[in-house]
Parts: structure tokens; sequence; C-alpha cells
């Protein structure tokens, strides 16, 4: 008896039968990638990131702005505006995680309540302008908006904190600063 099997046809069987293994790895590579992306968003959230813009903001609030990939410090005219402010700084029962070089016209600092109970927020310094939408806070020539949560009483605190903080260095805004404008 002979088999119905050839070369050529276990050939041609092997070959799609790699191909198939080869699509399914791929695919499965992309698909941890892009988990895996997202877990770590998820950490950087809940280690005191700004949280997802799925919060509610109110009305007036600047888009979240994306940060790169690299922070970049804040150079000497940045680090005026906020002086004494440093990473590890309290403002208020807020910590000071991270502050970011003018980016997209803003200078962006991220908090975090000290007792974990709220998150993060995105506290985003621009320049005081009479066309933008109302800021939340104000010290002198700066505008202060936040993003990352709800408009609360604690809310407001840091933002009060940090407009102290600001009001208290009279420096000329960094040139790359600008006033926000909504899209």
């Amino acid at each position: 008896m002979t088999s119905r099997w050839s070369r050529r046809g276990v050939s041609r069987g092997a070959a799609v039968g790699a191909l198939c293994v080869a699509a399914i790895v791929g695919l499965g590579y992309v698909g941890a990638r892009k988990w895996a992306i997202s877990a770590r968003r998820h950490a950087e959230q809940r280690a005191g990131g700004v949280p997802s813009g799925s919060l509610q903001v109110p009305s007036g609030v600047p888009p979240k702005a994306k940060l790169p990939t690299v922070l970049r410090p804040p150079n000497a005219a940045e680090q005026a505006v906020i002086a004494p402010l440093a990473v590890g700084s309290t403002l208020d029962g807020w910590r000071v995680n991270t502050i970011q070089a003018t980016d997209s016209g803003h200078l962006s600092i991220l908090v975090s309540e000290i007792d974990q109970s709220k998150g993060g927020l995105e506290l985003q310094i621009f320049l005081a302008s009479p066309v933008g939408p109302p800021a939340p806070a104000t010290a002198g020539r700066y505008a202060i908006y936040y993003r990352g949560g709800r408009y609360d009483p604690a809310v407001a605190k840091v933002l009060a904190a940090l407009a102290e903080v600001v009001g208290k260095n009279d420096v000329p805004p960094p040139p790359s600063m600008t006033p926000y404008v909504s899209d």
C-alpha cells in the first residue's frame, strides 16, 4: 500500500504551517507590547503620575500635555519661576514628583497627595493672558492650570500653594513660556 502523502505535499504543508506559526508569534509580540505599554502607563499613574483623561476636568483647563519620553529638567530661568520648589518638596499636603521643563509653552509639575487618597495632578504654569480661559489660580504674570482630577478643596489648596510660591518670585518669564490659548 502506498502513502497519499508526496514529498511536495509535505513540503507545502510544512511551509504553510511555518507561516502560520510566524504570524501567531508576530501577533503575540504586538499584543504583548501594547499590553506592556499600557501596564507601564498604569503603573506610572499609580505611582503619582498624571491619571488618564477619563476623569472629568472643569472646562477651560488646557488639554493634557504629552510629556516627552526623556524628561528635561527645568533650566535656570524656569527654576527661578518656581524656586525653591524641587522634586521631593511638598505643597500643602502634596508631594512634587516631577518638574518638566517648558514644553508646549508651559512648565509642568506632577504632584501627588502625600496620603495617596486622590492620585496625582499635573500643574501647568503658563503666561497669564486675557484671551485664554480663566485660570483656577494666578500669580502675577502667570496662570496656573491643572489636569487630572475634579476641582475640589484639596485641588484648590495645592493650586493656591503653587500660586503663592510663584508669586514670591518676581522674575521674568522664560522665553519658551507662552499664554494658554484653547484649540
